[in-house]
């Protein structure tokens, strides 16, 4: 789907709710948007069980996202859900709507695949290993904008992610330029590295291994 050429629309379902239509496609129920987002989070429960972590793929109009809240508040003291959304007019919508009242819900839009793993904050949350949920529907809209996200290849020179660094995480790396493993393996035998989940370590083995992770799903 490209993003410019979409025509969107609201709907209201048989239960009031407001319901989006992209280029003829309604991304929820007409009858009862909430009954089906109950069904897609009961569908995922398993996963939404096992990790804090869950990613989802489609923001739609946000009821399925905030029935996956509901699941991971019954399992999880702590939890944080990320939605990645393509379509930017969709997500104004949603946001103008009053968008989402749970702090642990967030909505992340990029019409770039790149622009996502250029968030350090992204590249973490990813290194969690989060569980993966699909709004088919959404999925379907924009799957090639999802497929690329899920097969998606870090960059492997090192001056590639110096942008994401401060300067004392720069610091921890002899090697400026060279691969990611290069100064990952000259870091560590020069002992700059003590502790896996050190900032420097961590984001550049996240950006990296996160990735082959998705290319693998």
């Amino acid at each position: 789907m490209e993003e410019l050429n979409a025509t969107i629309e609201l709907k209201q379902s048989r239960t009031g709710h407001s319901v989006p239509v992209v280029d003829g496609v309604h991304l929820h129920s007409i009858y009862n948007p909430e009954k089906e987002a109950q069904a897609f989070a009961t569908n995922y429960e398993d996963s939404i069980k096992k990790k804090p972590y869950i990613l989802i793929l489609g923001l739609g109009f946000g009821y399925h996202c905030e029935e996956v809240a509901n699941l991971a508040a019954k399992y999880h003291e702590n939890y944080r859900i990320i939605v990645i959304e393509p379509n930017k007019e969709l997500v104004q919508m949603h946001n103008h709507a009053g968008g989402f009242s749970n702090p642990n819900i967030e909505v992340l839009h990029a019409c770039d695949v790149n622009d996502l793993y250029n968030s350090i904050e992204f590249v973490m949350f990813l290194s969690r290993r989060p569980a993966i949920l699909r709004h088919e529907t959404s999925f379907n809209l924009s799957k090639d904008f999802y497929r690329r996200f899920l097969t998606f290849k870090a960059k492997q020179n090192m001056q590639d992610y110096s942008s994401l660094l401060s300067e004392a995480a720069k610091s921890f790396f002899p090697i400026k330029d060279g691969s990611v493993d290069q100064a990952l393996n000259s870091a560590r035998t020069a002992g700059a590295l003590k502790d896996t989940r050190d900032f420097a370590y961590f984001v550049l083995d996240a950006v990296v291994n996160s990735a082959k992770q998705n290319s693998k799903r």
